[in-house]
């Protein structure tokens, strides 16, 4: 029938959502922790995500709707960034996968 359909879906959504929630927690934390060299900013508005990497003393390399890539020499600018108002950090591939200092950790 039509309700055990549903019932059988359940669970591989509920796996989906999970494997989902890692996956985004995994990458933020990630970039909280090891202060990639860029990162990809998700912001509330249009342009809250470049506004938050400029006060946040970085520099803006690419931007969208919603999000902004950007760069910073000093420490702790993935902290700043949340301070700002960001709503969510990630790592960026910008400099490309192999980049010898794509995770660096700032002194």
């Amino acid at each position: 029938m039509i309700t055990e359909r549903f019932t059988r879906l359940r669970l591989p959504l509920g796996g989906m959502a999970a494997a989902l929630f890692v996956w985004f927690a995994g990458m933020a934390a990630v970039a909280y922790a090891f202060d990639p060299a860029a990162v990809i900013v998700f912001a509330p508005a249009e342009s809250a995500a470049s506004t938050a990497i400029a006060m946040a003393d970085g520099q803006l390399l690419r931007s969208g709707f919603g999000f902004a890539t950007g760069t910073s020499d000093r420490a702790g600018f993935v902290r700043r960034l949340y301070a700002q108002g960001a709503w969510f950090v990630w790592p960026s591939l910008t400099r490309g996968c192999f980049a010898p200092d794509r995770f660096r950790q700032h002194k």
